[in-house]
């Protein structure tokens, strides 16, 4: 895949500077959610972040039963928008919207470069059977990374961060950087905090989680977006409030971490099982 970040990096502190979309979107005008999604890109690139990631399902943000009419297909509608937007304030975009491919609704992670290029795109795999979810979309059953011109990052949705696997392989496969977008409910935040923090300290890669506001099936949704480091820590995080949260990250802080703790070459993968 290509590179899709342009910007010029110094030799040696590899930051990066990212900003989270914590919106509340809305039900009744799926519009209005794209006027939303354009003022936090605006913001984002006024303070001058090479990325900004979007949450689950924030267009067309209704619940699911209601917003099959409102799936883009690849190419349009949603797709269109977004690299617009990630061209015209000239910074990369990524999160999830409904798609609708080959006849076949799916929850969809895209990563459009800062000249509004399509670099990345991740049908969600896991589906959450508590919202039903099975019943309105085909479950993804592809994982990759893609490279920037800083790092390998990778792309999963919600539900999937319960499952180490996935993102243990994004991490085996040089992922860096893992963004998150997620439409988590406020009854399980501390399950969110707890599986992103150890998510990142397991793999020793950085998380970038964008989570929504809003009231989805009668279900708060928990804002508490963040971002977290290979240590665990949380660098800045949300309220439960919509806003924009934005950090710088180091990405040379990998490889002093993978230093003092070397998980990867202490790693066996191979062993027997007594049953």
């Amino acid at each position: 895949r290509q590179k899709i970040l342009k910007r010029k990096v110094t030799d040696t502190s590899m930051k990066l500077s990212l900003s989270l979309a914590q919106i509340s979107c809305s039900h009744s005008d799926v519009q209005k959610n794209l006027s939303i999604a354009e003022t936090f890109v605006k913001k984002a690139s006024e303070k001058k972040s090479d990325i900004i990631i979007f949450p689950e399902m924030w267009h067309p943000g209704k619940p699911l039963a209601e917003s099959l009419p409102h799936a883009s297909k690849p190419n349009e509608g949603v797709y269109v928008f977004l690299s617009k937007m990630a061209k015209d304030y000239h910074i990369c975009i990524t999160g999830s919207h409904l798609t609708l491919k080959n006849s076949q609704h799916y929850n969809t992670s895209v990563f459009y470069d800062n000249n509004g290029n399509l670099s990345a795109e991740y049908d969600k795999i896991h589906l959450f059977r508590l919202m039903n979810e099975q019943k309105y979309l085909q479950a993804g059953n592809t994982s990759f990374v893609f490279d920037t011109s800083v790092a390998k990052c990778g792309m999963v949705i919600c539900y999937d961060i319960r499952f180490p696997e996935l993102m243990r392989n994004l991490a085996l496969n040089s992922a860096k950087i893992i963004f998150v977008s997620a439409a988590w409910p406020k009854v399980r935040l501390e399950h969110w905090k707890i599986l992103l923090q150890a998510r990142a300290i397991e793999n020793q890669i950085f998380i970038a989680a964008c989570n929504r506001t809003d009231t989805l099936h009668t279900q708060k949704l928990a804002g508490h977006s963040m971002i977290i480091d290979p240590w665990g820590n949380i660098l800045v995080e949300g309220s439960e409030e919509p806003e924009l949260i934005s950090a710088e990250i180091d990405l040379s802080v990998i490889e002093q971490v993978r230093s003092v703790i070397d998980v990867y070459r202490d790693r066996r993968s191979s062993y027997s099982w007594v049953k």
